[in-house]
């Protein structure tokens, strides 16, 4: 439901404020170079990822600049990693509130690292939703968690299955948003072979 209210709001939103309804509707910061998963529709897969963080002066000035123009849609904190191992998340999410209280903080997550206490924290913070991606191979116990978590924070957790959104789209590729026309396999050296 906050997924459809938050696209009607941001066409409106963007209309009047910009002149422009396809104005953007979500603003990432990659805080974070680290991912504790290796997707294969993910550069991480064939990429070690570092446990770099983005620096303080770096998000003050991003922060001052989606002040200077009000924003008031939707802030993520994801690119190629995994926010909730940004050891300071928390902190973040204030920062961001504080610095641009129009914004509408999200955590897209592949759920590992969220916690019940992790999740208080954050709505806390001022997080307005999560969307979770189930990832194969699927820890044990996780399902289970993610069903009580989404019954603690009801309306503020979606889990989406990345395998079910790939077998009835027939997507493969970084977030499923590009249609595959011709399907590689990637050897041992990473090396594209034709099927």
């Amino acid at each position: 439901q906050f997924p459809k209210l938050a696209r009607a709001w941001q066409s409106m939103n963007g209309l009047v404020r910009y002149g422009d309804r396809h104005f953007t509707r979500s603003f990432s910061i990659e805080i974070s170079k680290f991912c504790n998963r290796t997707c294969s529709y993910c550069p991480n897969s064939i990429h070690e990822t570092p446990r770099e963080f983005i620096s303080d002066e770096t998000l003050a000035v991003v922060l001052s600049r989606l002040k200077e123009i009000k924003w008031n849609g939707i802030v993520d904190y994801i690119f190629y990693n995994e926010p909730l191992l940004h050891p300071n998340i928390v902190e973040i999410v204030k920062q961001t509130k504080r610095e641009v209280p129009w914004c509408m903080p999200r955590i897209i997550t592949n759920g590992d690292p969220l916690t019940e206490k992790l999740a208080k924290a954050l709505i806390d913070a001022g997080v307005v939703t999560f969307w979770v991606s189930r990832h194969v191979p699927i820890k044990p116990g996780w399902d289970d968690r993610m069903k009580d978590l989404q019954e603690k924070f009801k309306g503020m957790i979606t889990v989406t299955d990345l395998m079910d959104v790939q077998a009835a789209q027939g997507l493969h590729t970084r977030a499923g948003l590009v249609k595959v026309e011709k399907e590689y396999q990637v050897d041992s050296c990473h090396t594209a072979q034709s099927c």
